[in-house]
């Protein structure tokens, strides 16, 4: 089964994929804490609860930085490292921003995700954006939110995403008495870079050892490991695309393959219509590599489920060297071809 209803048609030539638009806009779809929550985490209005914990307590010595861009596309960085104290006058909003990303880390265990991306806020509302880097776990991001506060006044927030509005929908996957199997017994990451320039920021898709899926990606998750099973018999999965299911883009869909030498750059070779009549397609948000040998169908099958929690698809694309079969093009491409 394919997420893209398209049928191929050849262009006129080939030419490279236009880099992406620089400019990002906030998600409608995040969390956002009400006002008053905000002013009382900016301004101190709320009690402190017990003893904050120096960062980092008990645990080998660790930096771990926060960047984010505003609205003016300023970039803003700060850090905690090993033995920070939060300042007293800042240990009402910590516990008060704990509790809600408390309550966002469980929604994002609950529909599959992650923690991922987050929102930075003054007083007057939604002002920056950023995502956290690799290493950032859990346990960091309440005092990554304090240093920023204590720094200059700012409030983190978690970005979140909705499954009634933002998910694929995965019923025509059905349900199975299989269960959804946990991930490796290593922790895991890949970066998703937003665009094709320097500097590019870089959204980690983060798996932890020993993961555990919501039962209802286990039909899913079964039926891409399949297809990926079948694409790696005839390629080397490198390269990949990821869309926005649920934002529309004007023109058909590329398809593109690897061409060149390291780095290799993106090549159009087909384009893909909508079965709709209307010769539409979704956005394309963002790309990134596969590295050593290669991924197995099974972490393959778990990325697409990570994606799907926030309604996006992953394309692999093969490289020029590679002799792919059309029918596995169009598995890798996720989209059905039509003779005409």
């Amino acid at each position: 089964m394919t997420i893209f209803k398209y049928t191929y048609a050849m262009p006129q030539q080939k030419r490279k994929p236009p880099p992406p638009q620089r400019t990002q806009q906030p998600a409608a779809n995040a969390i956002t804490a009400d006002a008053a929550t905000l002013r009382a985490l900016i301004t101190g209005e709320t009690e402190a609860t017990s003893t904050i914990p120096e960062y980092g307590y008990n645990r080998p010595h660790r930096v771990r930085n926060i960047t984010f861009v505003d609205d003016c596309g300023d970039v803003w960085t700060e850090s905690v490292v090993t033995g920070w104290k939060v300042p007293k006058n800042c240990e009402a909003g910590f516990w008060a921003t704990k509790r809600i990303n408390d309550a966002i880390l469980t929604h994002h265990a609950d529909t599959g995700d992650r923690h991922s991306k987050f929102y930075v806020n003054d007083d007057t509302g939604r002002i920056a954006h950023g995502y956290f880097e690799s290493n950032v776990e859990p346990e960091d991001i309440d005092y990554l939110f304090a240093k920023i506060g204590a720094r200059w006044g700012l409030v983190g927030e978690l970005a979140r995403y909705h499954p009634e509005a933002d998910a694929l929908d995965l019923s025509t996957y059905g349900s199975t008495d299989s269960p959804m199997p946990a991930f490796g017994d290593q922790p895991w990451c890949i970066g998703l870079y937003r665009g094709f320039y320097d500097e590019a920021p870089v959204d980690y898709l983060r798996f932890a050892a020993g993961e555990q899926l919501p039962q209802p990606f286990a039909a899913f998750w079964h039926a891409r490991r399949d297809v990926h099973r079948r694409v790696v018999k005839e390629a080397k999965p490198t390269n990949f695309l990821i869309y926005d299911v649920k934002k529309t883009a004007e023109g058909p869909m590329g398809i593109y393959r690897m061409s060149g030498e390291f780095p290799f750059t993106y090549e159009k070779v087909a384009e893909a219509h909508a079965d709709d009549g209307k010769g539409g397609s979704y956005e394309r948000v963002a790309h990134g590599s596969f590295f050593d040998e290669g991924p197995s169908p099974e972490l393959l099958a778990f990325v697409d489920c990570r994606l799907a929690a926030r309604g996006q698809w992953m394309v692999l694309v093969p490289h020029e060297d590679e002799f792919v079969s059309p029918a596995v093009a169009d598995l890798m491409a996720g989209v059905t071809r039509s003779e005409t």
